[in-house]
């Protein structure tokens, strides 16, 4: 799951590797066979992780294959300013509100607010209940580290960004 993840977040930097010509070739072998994601995952390996000795078959072939390829495309990019990092995806779940819903049991949801904002907590205004989902988008990207709002169709339900 780690090494899906990781070659999504690099997936920009990885996708300039294959198209390079002499890259790209790789698609066309028999242990690729077109599957540009399986290369995707190949070239992450090859660049980022333990290289090709950790593959076997036609797929390490397929990697020496294009091994002096991507050494080259590598320090090309890096001549221009390319980075992996500055093409890195900024990762999903710094996209996704963090929700916290409210035990009535134990408190009410204004006692977390007063609490909330003692802590320092900015406490946005409740989002209308007819917003768009482009609207909320919005509404949540202009969330700082320390805001939170009330969501405005579940009751005790609170949300904050999660950066």
């Amino acid at each position: 799951m780690k090494l899906c993840c990781e070659t999504l977040k690099y997936r920009n930097y990885l996708e300039k590797f294959i198209e390079e010509k002499r890259v790209s070739t790789m698609l066309k072998t028999d242990g690729i066979k077109g599957n540009r994601e399986l290369a995707l995952v190949v070239l992450y390996e090859m660049l980022f992780g333990k290289g090709i000795q950790v593959f076997s078959g036609k797929i390490k072939a397929s990697a020496k294959l294009i091994e002096n390829a991507v050494r080259i495309q590598k320090a090309a990019l890096e001549k221009t300013g390319i980075t992996p990092d500055s093409c890195a995806e900024v990762s999903v779940s710094a996209q996704i509100p963090r929700y916290v819903r409210v035990n009535t049991l134990v408190t009410t949801l204004e006692d977390i607010i007063k609490h909330l904002q003692k802590e320092g907590w900015n406490v946005q205004p409740t989002l209308s209940p007819m917003i768009t989902s482009e609207e909320f988008k919005e509404a949540f990207s202009k969330l700082d580290s320390k805001s939170v709002m009330i969501d405005p169709h579940v009751d005790n339900l609170c949300f904050a960004s999660s950066r």
